[in-house]
């Protein structure tokens, strides 16, 4: 399957020009949100569904995603796409004959605009899908030919936020981009998370640090689990802490593991514990986030909370916008670097990149952002 799409890119590239249009009138009535992606991904593209909801107060605004009725809760409800479609590509639609039924059933409603930012290796198997929905307009990335299908096209680029690069599809359709909108955090999930910080700190004084050592996505994009263990005794050394492992319940043998190498009495584990709505309150009222490119990482950037953020395959200038409040560890060649772009694969010839970020470097970082210093010019390789 692979190859056949490499082979239908590298004809797109050729053809890309016939499907490209701008539309008739900029006045959409029945709009499509296609985010494929993970937790990260889908709060990546929610200014562009809060600006969608201000040009068209009126429209009807939907969503496709793998998580529809849990990472929308964060977003104000008046923004919010309703309904929300539920595409599952690991599970009831990973087959092709799946994903192009679930397509077939979208047609009926008729949208006239669906919005893409796939990428990666999702990007042309998701212009394929959005095609096939039959919205005649389409707007998306392209890099290599993967994006020909869309109709409105805005190259991938390697170093630009991908926050800021979403917003660039709503520019290309002439919608402009609105004031940024806060995440929403109801009052039961905040008062879970103060009474879960008060049973657990043992003094008033210890900073709460948040810590995801997992990654759901690709395990290659993973910090070296020894490391976290040793950066808890490090920083347990210099400062007091209070430590709260998070990840999913398939994470909790990772933290366990963990928690029994740190041989710490500061440490929890969270996983499998809490709601993604908890987990944001629980940010809130944190001191500072540590951890791999993950959608941990990207709800800890979307509520404020200062972050360190580990990264090796991936390039922070994709991840981190100029004004998050997070420094970016990154030591990794041009040639070992993964980008969002289709078809890359992994070098494994070489040794993992985030496996040249020393605990020392990590810890010094971690201290003093608690100590409330000014953040590094950068640390992005």
């Amino acid at each position: 399957m692979k190859l056949l799409l490499k082979i239908i890119a590298w004809c797109g590239k050729y053809i890309g020009f016939l499907f490209s249009h701008q539309p008739d009138n900029g006045d959409f009535k029945r709009i499509l949100v296609f985010q494929a992606g993970g937790i990260g991904d889908i709060i990546r593209v929610f200014p562009v569904i809060t600006a969608l909801r201000e040009r068209f107060p009126d429209a009807y605004i939907a969503s496709l995603s793998p998580f529809p009725e849990t990472v929308y809760q964060l977003l104000p409800e008046q923004y919010r796409p309703n309904p929300r479609f539920a595409y599952e590509p690991l599970k009831q639609h990973k087959g092709l004959s799946a994903k192009l039924r679930l397509m077939h059933s979208l047609r009926k409603q008729r949208f006239d605009l669906i919005i893409n930012p796939a990428r990666g290796e999702g990007m042309l198997e998701n212009a394929i899908l959005a095609w096939v929905c039959g919205a005649p307009c389409r707007a998306g990335f392209e890099r290599a030919g993967a994006g020909f299908l869309n109709t409105v096209k805005v190259e991938l680029q390697d170093r630009i936020a991908i926050v800021r690069q979403n917003l660039d599809l709503l520019n290309a359709l002439g919608i402009a981009e609105q004031t940024p909108v806060g995440l929403e955090i109801a009052a039961a999930d905040r008062d879970f998370a103060r009474q879960l910080l008060a049973s657990l700190r043992q003094n008033p004084e210890q900073a709460i640090v948040v810590v995801q050592a997992g990654n759901h996505w690709r395990p290659e994009l993973r910090w070296p689990q020894q490391r976290y263990a040793q950066l808890l005794q490090t920083l347990s050394r210099q400062r007091p802490c209070l430590f709260l492992l998070l990840g999913t319940t398939a994470e909790t043998a990772l933290n366990r593991w963990v928690i029994s190498e740190a041989a710490l009495d500061n440490v929890v584990d969270l996983s499998g514990q809490t709601t993604l709505t908890q987990l944001a309150a629980i940010m809130t009222a944190a001191d500072l986030f540590i951890g791999n490119d993950s959608g941990p990482l990207h709800l800890a950037l979307a509520v404020g909370l200062p972050c360190i953020g580990l990264f090796g395959y991936t390039l922070p200038a994709q991840v981190i916008c100029t004004s998050d409040n997070c420094i970016a560890l990154h030591k990794a060649s041009a040639e070992q670097v993964f980008l969002h772009q289709p078809f890359q694969e992994f070098d494994r010839t070489t040794r993992n990149p985030i496996e040249n970020i020393d605990v020392d470097e990590v810890a010094a970082a971690a201290v003093g952002l608690l100590n409330g210093d000014s953040k590094p010019a950068s640390a992005h390789g």
